[in-house]
């Protein structure tokens, strides 16, 4: 009944046994006011000491009350220190990191599981406070990886083709109306720069088409000529009018026909006065389907006075 309301704390009352103690000195070697460390509730004596807890925690003690007692100037060192050993810190971290880098691989990736949402709170307001740094960055990296990026496009393209096709099907039809819309405006307001944009492109197709059936050269096969105004695709074996009436008249047709079809034989590259001279020999005329002899007939009044004929020999 004599120690009710008395604290249940040694020092509440033996606190100047514990000042006293010189064998060892407790306050010289810092200990813990917590007695159970090394007292037990039952017998004062003996006591135990364990001199690597006791050290360690002395210590923390120690070394904590430093630090909040010098925090400014410990700061100040230490931020005078690493501006001044600037390189040998980032290169022992670097070596640091090589070294243990799957450790650091898993606890990073622990971290971020645990606290998920968190992290990505976090990159998210932070890329919205260096949105101009980031920018800045990407266009740097864009600008000096434009090889590398573009191949891996190419990759990824290939590797998802048909993914692409669903996604690119399915959008135009969500957006049927208005992609029209806005391919009509742009053809509208953009007429010259396609006009220049497709006959670079149907002559550059000419030039590929006609070197190819030419013996690797823009030059006519029987005279040698390589004037490119003169130059055209003729029908070896005769059926040309046929050709194009199936492919579609005019000459981007048929470059696109060859090209698309890997060259097929049956084709050179003949100037038109050598055109004009093999359809006299062999006879090729869209009247004379059955490739049937004659001699083309041209009126006398369409002559010069004093000609010697008005046929061909």
């Amino acid at each position: 009944a004599g120690y009710v309301g008395i604290s249940i704390e040694c020092t509440s009352c033996h606190l100047a046994n514990f000042n006293a103690t010189i064998n060892p000195a407790h306050i010289a070697a810092k200990f813990s006011l917590e007695c159970k460390t090394c007292h037990t509730f039952n017998s004062w004596k003996p006591a135990t000491f364990d001199h690597n807890t006791a050290t360690k925690e002395a210590s923390d003690r120690a070394s904590k009350n430093y630090y909040l007692n010098h925090k400014e100037k410990i700061q100040a060192y230490r931020k005078q220190y690493n501006a001044i050993n600037k390189d040998t810190i980032s290169q022992k971290h670097k070596i640091f990191r090589e070294q243990h880098k799957e450790i650091f691989r898993q606890r990073s990736k622990d971290y971020y599981y645990s606290h998920k949402e968190h992290c990505l709170e976090q990159k998210r307001l932070w890329k919205i406070a260096n949105k101009e740094r980031i920018d800045i960055q990407d266009k740097l990296y864009r600008d000096s990886h434009k090889s590398e990026i573009a191949e891996r496009g190419r990759q990824w393209r290939v590797a998802h083709k048909e993914q692409i096709f669903i996604a690119a099907k399915a959008r135009y039809i969500a957006n049927r109306d208005k992609i029209r819309v806005q391919e009509k405006n742009y053809r509208e307001s953009h007429k010259l720069e396609r006009s220049k944009i497709q006959s670079l492109r149907n002559y550059k197709l000419r030039i590929e088409v006609i070197s190819h059936y030419g013996n690797g050269k823009c030059a006519c096969v029987r005279c040698g000529g390589d004037d490119m105004r003169t130059l055209s695709i003729d029908h070896i074996n005769g059926g040309g009018n046929k050709h194009r009436k199936v492919i579609g008249t005019g000459g981007a047709h048929l470059y696109s026909w060859l090209k698309n079809n890997h060259y097929p034989e049956g084709y050179q590259t003949l100037c038109m006065n050598c055109q004009f001279i093999k359809r006299l020999e062999n006879h090729e005329s869209k009247h004379n389907e059955n490739n049937e002899t004659y001699l083309p007939t041209y009126p006398s009044r369409a002559l010069p006075e004093g000609s010697p004929t008005n046929q061909l020999a």
